[in-house]
């Protein structure tokens, strides 16, 4: 124990020395021996750490005689504010003397000052107002503020060789115990807003420490109901909702990934300070208050039904262990005595001043070493040091007045600034507002200097030389460091300028340098007499740090309204800096989008605010709303290489901390700063993307398609993260123009600041089709456009197209192109198959027309719509048909040059007789549509139309060539075509004729039949036997058809309107021929004219005869052109009939006459019949109704 003992206090002992350091500069002494020593932070607090203390504490020792050298040692004393008093006893020496030649100088660090006092224990000090086993069983030293005096003594004699107190003293530093943190949001008996999830932020101001380790541990728990104190609940621990361990922000983001907080629930909160690897001398343990809030509706919930006595928390203190406590300054840093000196009467005026006089200035000593005039003065002197100015300060005075008692009454001294310093005047005065001051030099060089220890050190021999030193000097260790830039001495008072000159060392570019001032502050010999409220500089010029290469930092300076970026200060220097700024984005790539959706020429920004002790230690909220509240109203921005794609950031972070990542950050997969706390650059944690205008959602008001986006950053590879959405247009939602269009999945990944992959699927529907077509896209960047590359997906098979009442089967190299520009997209499907239409194509039916093999069925979403390329069948009228007759197909079209009458065009070879007679015609199918072109194009069915049949043929020496109509559903005939056409007779002779072709359904088979007459009228009556003359002939033919009774007369049954479906029935197996004659008198027809009609009909199946029939009519005083029974004289008709298959013969003979017509004198009228079969015959001559019958009327 006794070793263990020893050691730590030779420890102690030496570190002791090291205090020494704590002081900035070097004092100006008489003696030979002059002093100055620096101490870079952290201060040593504790006793451990005062045992470890190295390389940050350096000292200086200057040997100002020329001719003679020294050997000596340091004896030093530490007197503290709260009585503690630690010093070197006299007698005490170190192993090692220090050996100073003439002139010369020595610089120490801490580590070699251990080394040369290392023999020192417990007996080579003393104690008062502490003991030892105090600082032994603290390991720190008490809360106060201290001063360390030190003086160089001859090694042999013991006797000092530097000045004594005050001269060799320090400035004063404080040792105190942090304060905890400070909760700031929510703060106490706030009602934040339900939301579900939750989602807010818990902030508080971290300790007055500077630790590398420093995280923090957050607990939270729902005290609704209950009836013990919030600060007791915390004690159980077992109540907890939320224990958050090793953060290393000030701030903690509640979000989706913790529990939901319940509607009107109360909850404390609390946050505590520690070292992951170190201890920490805080209060509370470095536990902070309790804050309560209210989450919601406040009193939604009661869940144990006296929510009315639950206790109210004890009201949040801020405790105030750095201000005064004796009332005579509130608020003042308790470095600092008041501020105002009383000043005497210009009375009993001292009217010799001479160099070395000694004068009272406010509260301050002047030591003149110029002076002229008389009783008012003018000259120059030296401020002497104090516990806070640890050197003297050159001054130039002018109307200076001074008492009897040397006391300064009137005038006022400023110190001098240094002709080769970067200070411009307007830092020095006190009259130029901050806003306008200037750098003397360029702001580079300006930087370089104000930043630089060397310099300060090169300044402080002016100590040496006892003439004061010149501003600017630093206060405060280096990496708070400020500037003393302006000093102003008045017999009531003091005031000071402070600068702190801040180096951003990682600039990408270069150095850049944050400048602050503060102007005015009341200035005491213990340091500021000003509160924190008032201990501000201000930035005094925007500053632009490039922290990537698309990223720049902007600084914004402080301005009158309060805004800006601020530094704070104490007693010991800068405390932390208050940053206002905006972080600004490449406008190479970044360009910020307005409310109508079209980009600006402005900068896209971020407005964010922090507060930082260190500035490689700090993380800060982006706010990208801040851009949208200016005139040009920016509600997001577009990444370059993804144009019209609108990026709107929800949440999003600036990493300026070399120590640690930003909590629960996600870097994108396979991002180099994974895993690695150096990372900095910004972080965007989630945002909105909205999809270019041409994704529209007909679901939704502002018909804009969105998706979300998360961990991306923007850091020294450039901006980098990866999309992945499903769902982002959903089926029948959305629109591209005018087809119905989903986006199904989508799939972004940009790295280093190129679109290395993207890609789009989903389907589209065709307006001429029911099902939709799978798609595929690939999004790239060329040139300077994004490209959409859209192909379809092998998945394709087949669509059904009702609105032609066909079905597509697709090939693999069917395809889809789409431009998306400015406009509208164009969108062209081109499709490569086969086409089938259903057996019933609207009111036709009996149809098969399948596997149409088609290239370049092009359909548009612009006129034309529809566009049909080549197309081939390969197959024969015995495979195809329409309506039941065999087809060849020779034309397949779309029209839609009339959107109203638009149709599908199917040209056909039709076989009417399928293949016995060559009667064969071309005509044309119409699947008529109608197109529109609204929200949505629009293709529907209006109906189906077969055109007339264009037939030309030759049966038998008659020739056909016309058009007939198309007939469909007959009971008896089923579908066909029937009218009339031309008739050419042995290619002399045309007519016009009858015909009939269709085909029926019967017993679950086609009968396709045909029938044709005409005849031939004769220009000139052919002479048969005088006196008869041959007046017209004609005939025809007919298939699977047999004669209904008897047919008309030749002259009718040449007439267009004649309808053959009544003459007729359809018959398999059955075929006829007609011949026809009309005859007459010669030379006068009308005398007597007569038709006849000679039928001859077969068996096709047995290829005999069926029946022979003879028909016909005679006339008596009608003309031949006109000739019918009702109005004939005389009218006679002849029917003759044998029937091969029953043998039976008929005859049938009609006679009807009036004499004249008009009023008869002589009527006729009789009916002969006769009639033969194998078992039976008759004849009959007239009806007992009707008697064959002869009058005269006389």
């Amino acid at each position: 124990m006794r070793t263990l003992f020893h050691h730590r206090m030779k420890g102690l002992a030496a570190a002791l020395f090291g205090i020494l350091l704590c002081t900035s500069v070097a004092h100006a002494q008489p003696l030979p021996i002059g002093v100055s020593l620096v101490l870079a932070p952290p201060y040593p607090l504790h006793a451990d750490e005062v045992l470890d203390m190295g390389d940050n504490t350096l000292i200086s020792l200057q040997n100002n005689n020329p001719f003679e050298s020294y050997t000596l040692y340091l004896g030093s004393e530490l007197d503290g504010s709260n009585g503690v008093n630690i010093r070197t006893r006299p007698e005490a020496r170190p192993q090692t003397p220090i050996e100073l030649a003439p002139g010369a100088s020595l610089l120490l660090t801490g580590t070699e000052l251990q080394a040369l006092y290392n023999n020192y224990n417990e007996s080579d000090l003393l104690y008062s107002g502490i003991t030892l086993e105090d600082l032994i069983n603290d390991n720190a030293l008490p809360e106060g503020l201290y001063t360390l005096c030190i003086r160089a003594y001859d090694f042999l004699t013991g006797l000092p060789l530097s000045g004594e107190s005050p001269l060799g003293c320090s400035a004063p530093f404080v040792v105190v115990t942090a304060d905890p943190p400070i909760i700031t949001s929510p703060t106490n008996g706030q009602e934040l807003p339900y939301t579900d999830p939750a989602f807010f932020t818990i902030t508080w101001i971290p300790p007055t420490v500077s630790a590398p380790d420093l995280v923090y541990r957050l607990e939270m728990m729902d005290i609704t109901g209950l009836p013990i104190n919030p600060y007791d609940a915390f004690l159980t621990g077992n109540m907890l909702q939320l224990s958050e361990l090793d953060i290393p922000t000030n701030f903690f983001l509640y979000g989706m990934e913790y529990p939901q907080l319940l509607d009107g629930h109360e909850y404390a909160v609390r946050v505590r300070a520690y070292r992951q690897f170190g201890t920490l001398n805080i209060l509370n343990d470095g536990w902070s208050d309790v804050v309560v809030f209210t989450y919601g509706t406040p009193g939604a919930a009661d869940p144990f039904g006296n929510d009315g006595d639950v206790l109210p928390p004890p009201p949040p203190t801020v405790p105030g262990s750095v201000v005064l406590t004796d009332g005579t300054l509130p608020g003042t840093y308790d470095c600092a005595s008041p501020c105002a000196v009383a000043v005497p009467p210009a009375t009993d005026l001292k009217q010799d001043l001479r160099m070395g006089d000694l004068v009272t200035m406010g509260h301050f000593i002047l030591a003149i070493t110029q002076v002229s005039g008389s009783g008012t003065y003018s000259g120059e002197g030296v401020i002497q040091p104090t516990g806070y100015l640890p050197i003297g300060i050159k001054v130039q005075f002018t109307g200076l007045q001074v008492n009897a008692n040397d006391v300064a009454v009137a005038g006022q001294a400023e110190a001098v600034v240094r002709t080769d310093s970067w200070i411009d005047r307007t830092w020095a005065d006190l009259s130029t507002n901050i806003r306008n001051v200037r750098f003397s030099r360029n702001r580079d060089v300006a930087g370089q200097q104000a930043t630089d220890p060397q310099w300060y050190i090169d300044q402080a021999a002016t100590v040496m030389q006892n003439t004061g030193s010149t501003l600017p000097f630093s206060i405060g260790p280096e990496s708070g460091r400020l500037q003393v830039v302006g000093m102003h001495f008045f017999p009531d008072r003091a005031a000071y300028n402070i600068a702190h000159i801040q180096r951003l060392a990682d600039d990408l570019e270069e150095p850049r340098y944050l400048s602050f001032l503060g102007k005015n502050f009341c200035l005491t010999p213990g340091g500021p007499a000003v509160g924190e409220d008032q201990a501000v500089l201000e930035l005094v010029e925007e500053v632009r740090f490039r922290m990537t290469e698309e990223v720049r930092l902007a600084f914004d300076p402080a301005n009158a309204q309060g805004a800006g970026t601020r530094a704070t200060f104490d007693c010991n220097g800068l405390v932390r800096v208050d940053v206002q700024g905006r972080a600004l984005f490449d406008p190479a790539l970044f360009k910020p989008v307005n409310a109508a959706g079209e980009t600006t020429n402005d900068t896209l920004f971020a407005a964010f605010a922090v507060q930082y002790a260190e500035w490689g230690d700090w993380q800060a909220l982006l706010d990208f709303n801040a851009m949208g509240q200016g005139a040009s109203g920016v509600v997001g921005f577009q990444y370059k290489e993804l144009q019209d794609y609108t990026m709107q950031v929800q949440q999003a972070y600036i990493d300026h901390s070399i120590s640690s990542n930003l909590q629960g950050m996600q870097f994108p997969e396979g991002h180099p700063g994974a895993q690695t706390p150096e990372w900095e650059g910004i972080y965007i944690e989630r945002m909105q993307v909205v999809m270019p205008r041409w994704a529209n959602r007909t679901d939704t008001a502002n018909h804009r398609a969105t998706f979300a986006g998360r961990d991306l950053v923007v850091d020294d590879t450039g901006f980098s993260g990866r999309f992945a959405a499903s769902g982002v247009l959903p089926r029948n939602s959305g629109l591209l123009d005018n087809w119905n269009f989903s986006i199904d999945t989508l799939h972004f990944e940009i790295a280093a600041s190129s679109l290395v992959g993207g890609a789009l699927a989903g389907n589209l529907r065709l307006p001429i089709a029911e099902e939709d077509l799978i798609y595929v896209a690939s999004v790239d960047y060329a040139g300077s456009n994004t490209l959409h590359s859209f192909a379809l997906a092998a998945d394709n098979e087949s669509l059904s197209f009702d609105v032609w009442h066909a079905r597509f089967i697709l090939e693999e190299n069917s395809g889809l192109a789409i431009t998306l520009g400015n406009g509208s997209p164009l969108i062209e499907a081109t499709l490569n198959g086969r086409i089938s239409f259903a057996s019933l194509i609207g009111h036709i039916d009996k149809n098969k027309l399948t596997d149409i093999t088609i290239e370049q069925l092009v359909v548009r979403n612009r006129a034309s719509y529809i566009a049909i390329g080549n197309f081939g069948t390969g197959l024969s009228t015995t495979t195809l048909a329409v309506a039941g007759f065999g087809v060849l197909i020779d034309q397949l079209d779309f029209d839609g040059s009339d959107m109203n009458n638009a149709k599908l065009l199917i040209g056909l070879g039709m076989d009417l007789s399928k293949g016995v007679m060559p009667i064969s015609g071309g005509v044309s199918m119409f699947i008529k549509n109608r197109i529109e072109a609204l929200d949505s194009l629009v293709v529907t069915r209006e109906g189906t139309e077969l055109g007339s049949i264009y037939v030309e043929a030759d049966v038998s020496g008659v020739k056909m060539k016309g058009s007939v109509d198309f007939f469909n559903n007959d009971q008896k005939f089923g579908s066909g075509f029937d009218g009339s056409l031309d008739l050419t007779f042995l290619d002399a002779t045309t007519v016009q004729g009858n015909v009939l072709f269709g085909n029926v359904e019967e017993n679950n088979a086609t009968t396709t039949y045909w029938y044709a007459f005409g005849m031939v009228g004769l220009s000139t009556p052919f002479p048969l036997a005088t006196p008869l003359d041959l007046y017209a002939f004609g005939g025809g033919a007919y298939w699977n058809m047999e004669m209904n009774g008897s047919p008309p007369g030749p002259r009718t049954m040449a007439q267009q309107n004649v309808n053959a479906r009544e003459l007729f029935n359809v018959k398999k197996n059955t075929a006829g021929i007609q011949a026809a004659v009309i005859l007459g008198l010669t030379p006068e027809s009308t005398t007597f004219n007569a038709d006849a009609t000679l039928t001859v009909q077969f068996n096709t199946g047995t290829g005999g005869l069926g029946l022979i029939a003879l028909n016909g009519n005679g006339y008596v005083m009608e003309a031949i052109e006109t000739a019918n029974e009702e109005t004939a004289m005389v009218y006679t008709t002849l029917d003759v009939e044998y029937n091969f298959s029953t043998k039976t013969f008929s005859a049938d003979l009609v006679l009807n006459g009036n004499v004249p017509k008009a009023t008869p004198l002589f009527e006729v009228n009789g009916h002969v019949s006769f009639y033969r079969s194998p078992t039976l015959w008759y004849f009959k001559a007239g009806t007992p109704a009707e008697p064959i019958g002869l009058g005269i009327d006389v």
